[in-house]
């Protein structure tokens, strides 16, 4: 079975949402945040971006390059 590569930006999204969120929602840089997300909320954003991290991962196709060693 043959995959499709995902763009690029697919994995950049995925590794910035996942940063984001998880500093917005344990918010460890001061004690009144300006933005702040349940921890409900900021554990189902980052279960997406790891599911969209790891369909990107799976679909990196291989150079089709040999390397010899």
């Amino acid at each position: 079975m043959k995959s499709i590569p995902l763009p690029r930006t697919f994995m950049l999204f995925s590794i910035l949402g996942f940063l984001i969120v998880t500093i917005f929602t344990f918010n460890p840089f001061s004690e009144r945040p300006l933005i702040t997300i349940p921890l409900s909320w900021g554990f189902a954003f980052d279960l997406v971006f790891i599911m969209m991290f790891i369909a990107s991962v799976l679909s990196i196709t291989p150079s089709g390059k040999i390397l010899k060693s």
